[in-house]
């Protein structure tokens, strides 16, 4: 193989921002399988306005566990409840039995970014990734209109 010319020398790791609340962008969001083979949502977060002290903030990776029928009852009402705190974080609309998933690239939201070690094999490896530090939803009464209960979707449609 040829030399190949590129200026590899110049090449800077992304930065780590301090913990905070942060504006932030879904920049995309790819369905594909955990390890474990069962379906999840890949999420790749932009961090809008890092400090700054942080020229290249690197970007936050977000897996939204999806609800599978092999799933213990107490593991399938954790995904969904990280997965409406995720949704409402970023305004996406959801419905009682599910969300579009075509809504998630492009959205923006705000939530607190921190940090954590990076485990391989269950052991810490000295290196730091950015997590969301997702808040509770508010339990939300049933708002009712004339013609039933309304969904967020159409709440949020006006």
């Amino acid at each position: 193989m040829p030399f190949i010319s590129a200026p590899v020398a110049d090449a800077r790791e992304d930065e780590l921002v301090p913990e905070a609340q942060y504006d932030l962008t879904i920049e995309s969001a790819d369905e594909q399988d955990s390890k474990k083979g069962k379906p999840q949502i890949m999420c790749m977060i932009t961090v809008d306005n890092p400090p700054s002290t942080v020229s290249s903030p690197a970007p936050i990776f977000h897996y939204i566990s999806l609800p599978h029928p092999d799933d213990e009852p107490k593991a399938s009402r954790f995904k969904l409840r990280m997965i409406r705190r995720f949704l409402e974080v970023f305004n996406i609309p959801f419905e009682d039995n599910g969300f579009d998933s075509d809504d998630l690239q492009g959205a923006k939201g705000s939530c607190l970014v921190a940090q954590q070690e990076i485990m391989r094999d269950e052991k810490p490896t000295g290196e730091y990734s950015h997590t969301l530090r997702l808040p509770k939803f508010a339990n939300e009464p049933a708002e009712e209109e004339e013609g039933g209960r309304q969904t967020r979707r159409q709440r949020s449609r006006g």
